[in-house]
């Protein structure tokens, strides 16, 4: 199984979700930064199981954070017979780094506006 590592900024910590099959997970938003070019930073959202949940307790959106998380797949034919492929960061660990270096100028604004939607959507479609 591969990995990745990410440094940068908590921009949301979603409360437990229940998916579909009663699965439950919360989720981990960082804001990784382009130091040249903001336009092309990178955000991720990572999976956080139950029990890694006490791992978030001392983190808050605005925390300067690496987080080291396995990376997995899985593909899924929908009833048309086309492919799709789902990449999943599953979260094992977290340090603060209280480092300045990875902060981005609009860090408060990106917190209230990431991108990602932390309420259902309709995704009927997806089997997972």
């Amino acid at each position: 199984m591969a990995a990745i590592e990410i440094r940068g900024s908590i921009i949301h910590i979603t409360p437990e979700q229940e998916l579909k099959g009663g699965f439950k997970c919360r989720f981990l938003g960082i804001l990784e930064p382009n130091q040249n070019n903001s336009k092309y930073d990178n955000k991720y959202q990572v999976q956080v199981l139950k029990d890694k949940y006490p791992l978030l307790d001392k983190f808050r959106v605005g925390s300067q954070v690496k987080v080291n998380a396995n990376v997995s797949s899985k593909d899924w034919t929908n009833p048309q017979g086309v492919t799709s492929y789902f990449v999943t960061l599953g979260l094992w660990k977290i340090e603060n780094t209280g480092s300045a270096e990875f902060s981005h100028p609009e860090s408060s604004t990106q917190a209230e506006n990431t991108g990602f939607s932390s309420s259902e959507s309709d995704d009927s479609n997806i089997p997972f």
